[in-house]
């Protein structure tokens, strides 16, 4: 991966983390697994690496809605047949929390936000796009403070000639902060 996306996606990560302590309820941190089908090749592509960044509050009293802002990640590495990618997504939107006496709570929420698609070893500019997404997973307790968490989602992509359709899965934890 260049430096320069590196760079861009520390930065990024550090202004979600940076902004979290004074203005968010919950920091969610996971690994993400991602496929989206290539535009106009009719084929499914898998990028396995990734991860997920989302800061999330409580919009009403009951703490069932919260508002979420989300940075993830991805990279599919290179082979014989195609060049390595990177596709970024960033956006906000609404989570519901279910309101449960299990120790386990499942969530549904929805995004917009826009998803860039970069190709560094090819003659290719990047792609901003605007996107959506829907989903949802349950959490857990892990600690006594720390919750882990298991998601879905699926994400169309509107690029100018047709739209791509992603889904991802994701792993990870969720930590409290604030009151």
């Amino acid at each position: 991966m260049k430096q320069s996306m590196r760079m861009a996606v520390l930065v990024a990560a550090l202004a979600v983390v940076g902004a979290v302590p004074a203005a968010a309820q919950d920091l969610s941190l996971g690994y993400q697994i991602q496929w989206n089908d290539s535009v106009g090749e009719g084929e499914t592509r898998s990028y396995p690496l990734g991860f997920n960044v989302d800061a999330s509050f409580p919009i009403n009293s009951a703490g069932s809605l919260a508002a979420f802002g989300q940075f993830d990640w991805s990279h599919r590495g290179e082979n014989d047949e195609q060049f390595g990618s990177n596709l970024v997504f960033y956006g906000a939107g609404v989570r519901w929390n279910a309101n449960t006496t299990s120790r386990i709570t499942p969530y549904a929420h929805g995004a917009l936000g826009a998803s860039r698609l970069s190709i560094p070893d090819a003659d290719f500019d990047a792609e901003t796009s605007f996107a959506l997404q829907f989903g949802g997973g349950v959490a857990g307790p892990l600690t006594q403070t720390i919750s882990w968490l298991f998601q879905f989602d699926y994400r169309p992509i509107f690029t100018e000639d047709r739209t791509s359709n992603g889904i991802r899965l994701v792993g990870g934890i969720r930590i409290p902060f604030g009151g």
